[in-house]
């Protein structure tokens, strides 16, 4: 019988003669959809799956039988380039009229060398489980090798969340479990931390259900997500083959903040990770290169991330213990800056100090990007590392071997 999980370009629904319309549109490329799984939580009638692609990203099927054609995937997507207005997008009044920038970190030392950068997520995390708000924040599952969203509402739960893992986050069931969390307690708060992209489909999700007073958005500058399916190919040939471990960085401050090691731990012994195959172009996933929320004008309330150049704009501030970049948006966002300005250490900037790459633009494709998949999938994971030089000793040799040849002419 025919698959009726169907990829999600324009169909029609031609088994029920009865269902003669036209089915959603989710996405017309994989350019055009994130993976988010907003769609997928939205649906009334469970008519979206999210499935695994040959490069181990999510992207979501409709089952055609089930689609009652209500287009509320439509409206809660973030990377849909058809105009859906809604009342999110009217709100206009609750955002500053520019955007807050600030150079910053957390005073406490403990908690600052634990964290990536400034340690403003914990900063400002702690306010908030301290006053009545949950935090949906990614937490890694060492058991099943994800990363996954989950409604944390203490501290020490929350304090895995830590540090950068550099996987995309699995959204599973957060959307509808926060809807719930909400509703089942008119005290409830939360506050959502995730990428650009996630965070608005969060944003459009929740103000389809009239929730919005109670959230309060933190996104972060993303570079772009790599292919999981890559980086657990890297650790188990790091690993011998077992690909286990119990702990993941990638950005260790052991040697200082712009020195960061990557780094997983299992069995009390450490392998360091190249980043040239963790986060290699080539691995990159499609949307990430035309992302929309690679700017500095955003709908979240916060925008937090390193502060990269922060040692030539504003050398009296900066340390090697860590720089946090923070943009702030909204009133609210606002508010809960002055809040916590007792526990951290800050100074203003502006928007054409903190100007990074992914402030400005989405990461570039490579130009071998479908040659590498090609590869991957006809040769094998060694095959492809040796081929693209993931691996700093490839170029090494590669590069001694020039000198060499340079040296004989």
């Amino acid at each position: 019988m025919e698959n009726k999980f169907l990829d999600s370009t324009r169909y029609i629904n031609l088994e029920n003669k009865k269902i003669n319309k036209d089915l959603p549109e989710l996405y017309s490329n994989k350019e055009n959809c994130c993976g988010c799984g907003a769609c997928y939580s939205i649906c009334p009638v469970s008519a979206i799956i999210m499935q695994e692609d040959g490069e181990g990203f999510l992207y979501p099927s409709v089952y055609a039988d089930k689609c009652i054609g209500c287009y509320k995937c439509l409206k809660v997507c973030s990377f849909n380039p058809k105009k859906f207005s809604d009342k999110a997008d009217d709100e206009s009044d609750i955002y500053l009229d520019e955007t807050k920038v600030y150079a910053s970190r957390i005073k406490n030392q403990e908690i600052l060398a634990k964290s990536s950068s400034g340690g403003m997520f914990t900063a400002f995390t702690d306010y908030l489980i301290d006053n009545n708000y949950a935090v949906v924040c990614s937490i890694m599952d060492y058991e099943n090798k994800t990363l996954e969203f989950s409604i944390v509402n203490d501290k020490n739960k929350r304090d895995e969340a830590r540090g950068s893992k550099y996987f995309q986050s699995d959204s599973k069931n957060i959307f509808s479990e926060s809807i719930a969390y909400l509703k089942a307690d008119a005290n409830h708060r939360i506050a959502f931390v995730g990428t650009g992209c996630q965070t608005e489909a969060f944003r459009k999700y929740i103000y389809m259900h009239n929730l919005n007073d109670r959230v309060l958005l933190i996104d972060i500058i993303c570079h772009g997500v790599p292919s999981k399916k890559i980086v657990m190919e890297y650790i188990k040939y790091l690993t011998g083959g077992t690909g286990e471990f119990d702990y993941i960085t990638y950005k260790d401050k052991r040697n200082g903040w712009s020195k960061p090691v990557s780094l997983i731990k299992y069995d009390n012994k450490e392998y360091k990770l190249n980043k040239d195959i963790c986060y290699n172009a080539n691995t990159i996933r499609l949307s990430c290169n035309v992302c929309p929320y690679t700017k500095t004008k955003r709908k979240s309330d916060i925008t937090i991330g390193d502060f990269w150049g922060i040692e030539k704009q504003h050398p009296e501030f900066y340390s090697e213990t860590g720089n946090s970049l923070v943009l702030i948006h909204s009133k609210k966002g606002m508010e809960l800056f002055n809040r916590i300005k007792p526990d951290i250490e800050y100074v203003e900037s502006s928007v054409d100090k903190c100007l990074q790459p992914n402030l400005k633009k989405p990461t570039m494709r490579s130009k071998d990007r479908a040659k590498f998949w090609n590869d991957y999938n006809s040769k094998s994971f060694s095959y492809v590392v040796k081929k693209y030089e993931m691996i700093g000793l490839y170029k090494k040799i590669r590069n001694k071997a020039k000198k060499i040849i340079r040296g004989k002419k």
